[in-house]
């Protein structure tokens, strides 16, 4: 049985969740959302904490890994660095990759994320999101993934153009690693 990590990322309302639990679904893979682990930040006091949630996120991901199920994973970060990690954790774990980006315009998410309700930890006006986008590098245009639209598009038509990514991704990825020089998980992860 192929391993696979599906790394479902963008900024807040464009729509990945909704997208990610189609895919769980439809795949039947193991679904991790960063926003299962808000009860930590609840627990710290403050919010948010995105380097603690992004050590507990890897080593939520290494325990999954373990199972040997395919997962999808989703979390809005742009960090290149964060994603890496997990790229890298997923690699020596056997797993392929696709990394997929959801994009929408501003305005678009302005209005998603504004008929939300309030929460403490997620976006839910504009003014958090301008913070957010503000607080956050946007270097992941630079990185290997696939930009889907979820602009004027039901999250079941974009979770189809993903299930046709994923297969291609899967097969370019495996490629790559075979061509590859093997580096060190910058986190501690066992070698194989």
């Amino acid at each position: 049985m192929s391993k696979h990590l599906l790394y479902l990322f963008g900024e807040p309302g464009t729509g990945k969740i909704n997208v990610a639990r189609i895919l769980q679904e439809r795949l039947g893979w193991r679904l991790f959302w960063l926003h299962d682990l808000d009860s930590v930040c609840a627990i710290v006091g403050r919010y948010p904490l995105p380097r603690l949630m992004d050590r507990i996120s890897l080593a939520v991901l290494e325990e999954l890994m373990e199972s040997g199920e395919s997962i999808i994973y989703v979390r809005p970060s742009r960090d290149r660095e964060t994603v890496e990690r997990g790229l890298t954790l997923a690699t020596w774990s056997g797993y392929s990759c696709s990394l997929v980006r959801l994009t929408a315009e501003r305005a678009t998410l302005v209005k998603r994320i504004s008929s939300r309700e309030p929460s403490a930890f997620r976006v839910s006006s504009e003014a958090e999101l301008d913070r957010y986008l503000g607080s956050r590098p946007a270097s992941s245009r630079n990185m290997n993934a696939v930009s889907v639209s979820t602009e004027d598009r039901t999250a079941a038509r974009v979770a189809d153009e993903i299930q046709r990514i994923i297969p291609r991704r899967t097969h370019e990825d495996r490629d790559k690693t075979r061509n590859s020089r093997r580096r060190t998980p910058c986190f501690g992860a066992a070698t194989p």
